[in-house]
């Protein structure tokens, strides 16, 4: 039995709602019509270079990645450039693409959730730390314990030995940044900040544990294949690695 991009579409709106996506964000088909048959699939984080070239080897029939690559209308394709060079590999191949981006963060079994997961912890049933993103976890935890779970950098307040109200945002954590204080979140765990946000967090005595932007939303494609795989079996899929 064939699957179409307009099932797989549904498969994955069914399981991050678009509807759930921040205002900016732009999810769902990028490229490619809905009756589209696919046969195969390459899960990525991102459409770049290691994706391109995986692409050119495997020649999926989907894209299937986190970070969408529209954000902003295009007044010309430049093929000398990134974006030229994205499309130019897209319309050659006439491979599809499709996006779940900060639906997917918001997501049960999503980004932010395998995320928590990574550090041992339950994410299930946690209060978001602020407009529905990121979550608190209510523990007791050594800090040097959490940071031997992934290589990370301290930064915000690096004295504190122990936490007990944890905050996790996937990818960048800047935007929950100022939310923390009043939340009396005392450490904070995400892909990255700047240094405006690590003063910030210094100041009000909040240790921030940053593993990388894309080591915090990685940890979310080989669930992404396993799911994937439960309900389309036919599908060859493969991860960009």
């Amino acid at each position: 039995m064939s699957t179409s991009l307009k099932q797989i579409h549904a498969w994955l709106n069914k399981w991050a709602p678009e509807n759930t996506a921040a205002q900016w964000d732009n999810v769902g088909i990028q490229i490619g019509g809905p009756n589209q048959i696919i046969k195969s699939v390459l899960i990525a984080l991102d459409v770049d270079k290691a994706t391109l070239k995986t692409m050119a080897k495997t020649k999926p029939d989907l894209v299937l990645t986190h970070h969408p690559i529209f954000f902003n209308p295009l007044s010309s394709i430049d093929y000398s450039n990134d974006m030229g060079q994205i499309l130019s590999h897209f319309f050659k191949t006439k491979a599809t693409l499709l996006s779940a981006h900060t639906n997917l963060d918001l997501a049960a079994d999503g980004v932010n959730d395998t995320f928590i997961k990574a550090f041992g912890l339950n994410p299930k049933n946690r209060k978001p730390i602020a407009q529905g993103f990121g979550k608190i976890v209510n523990v007791k935890k050594k800090v040097k314990d959490l940071a031997k779970i992934m290589p990370c950098t301290i930064q915000g307040d690096t004295s504190k030995k122990e936490v007990s109200k944890i905050g996790f945002c996937c990818g960048s954590g800047h935007g929950l940044v100022m939310a923390l204080p009043s939340q009396d979140i005392d450490c904070f765990i995400t892909g990255e900040i700047n240094y405006h946000d690590h003063v910030f967090c210094d100041m009000n005595n909040i240790t921030v544990i940053t593993v990388g932007h894309k080591e915090s939303e990685d940890v979310v494609l080989p669930i992404i294949k396993h799911k994937l795989s439960s309900s389309f079996p036919s599908l060859k899929i493969e991860i960009v690695g």
